[in-house]
């Protein structure tokens, strides 16, 4: 099981390179914050998926979701300051 690390540099299923910016772990899942290598920028939150030694991306459509990601950001942001 290799987790995808902060900096790392992945390329989604639509073949656009992204690099994990920051993770986030919440109860069993763990959420991925990643940003566009290439112009024009775009941010995307994904779910990770661990499935014995196969890692594998959900990127977060939900807006439900993306809402309860972006709070566990938020609340992590606030503990460091």
């Amino acid at each position: 099981m290799n987790k995808i690390m902060e900096s790392e540099i992945l390329t989604l299923e639509n073949n656009e390179e992204y690099i994990c910016v920051a993770r986030i772990e919440d109860n069993e899942d763990s959420y991925l914050a990643l940003i566009s290598n290439t112009k024009p920028i775009s941010f995307r939150f994904a779910k990770e998926i661990i499935e014995g030694d196969d890692v594998t991306l959900e990127i977060v459509y939900d807006q439900d979701e993306k809402e309860k990601v972006l709070k566990l950001y938020e609340e992590e942001i606030r503990k460091r300051i």
